[in-house]
């Protein structure tokens, strides 16, 4: 059997309804889906396209303006930096800062000849964290950002800072264990069934 593309939020708004009544006849997928929305869909048989996954994550997480500044600030981030990449991967943002755009130089405040030099010798650089933001609470001072301090390294800094610091501002989805966990009935939640909105504006539409 076929499994159905997804390759925008358009197209995902199309088909909510129908989405939402299957859901909500399985209580387990429907609790599950509470958790991580994206993870129900690929049960459910579609397939949610790599290139616009993010913008589609945003979507069910944020309101629709932040969710366009996200992807806004993400097109800014790639532009600078020559490519896409998962930019919430500790991994592949510590490949791009400190391996491509070596970065790690101009931390501690030294000059660019001896950050290259650091480069040139076994000596490693000692470089800031790059995971995701801990989420923010209201009510609790916010986290500062360990990559504040290149903030003045390279242009990609100013977007990315601020993505970073929006993205950590609302309730991640769950990752694949803790979704699985919930399906399996092995974690109970007060939810009996999912319920969504649709909103369309001007710029959402974009």
């Amino acid at each position: 059997m076929s499994r159905e593309k997804i390759v925008s939020w358009e197209a995902l708004q199309k088909q909510i309804s129908s989405i939402l009544s299957k859901v909500n006849k399985d209580r387990a997928l429907a609790l599950a889906a509470g958790v991580n929305p994206l993870f129900a869909l690929e049960e459910l048989g579609f397939d949610v396209e790599p290139s616009v996954r993010p913008d589609i994550e945003a979507r069910l997480r944020f309101e629709p303006r932040t969710a366009i500044k996200l992807r806004d600030l993400r097109e800014s981030i790639f532009k600078h930096v020559g490519h896409a990449f998962d930019i919430n991967s500790s991994e592949a943002l510590h490949a791009v800062l400190f391996n491509e755009l070596k970065l790690g130089t101009a931390y501690g405040g030294k000059s660019k000849a001896e950050q290259q030099a650091t480069y040139k010798t076994e000596q490693q650089p000692i470089h800031p964290d790059t995971k995701p933001l801990p989420v923010q609470r209201r009510g609790v001072e916010p986290t500062k950002d360990p990559l504040e301090v290149l903030s003045k390294a390279h242009p990609v800094m100013k977007p990315l800072l601020e993505y970073r610091r929006l993205e950590s501002s609302r309730p991640r989805m769950a990752p694949r264990n803790f979704y699985d966990s919930v399906r399996q009935g092995k974690r109970s939640l007060p939810v009996r069934e999912i319920s969504g909105r649709l909103k369309a504006t001007e710029k959402s539409k974009r």
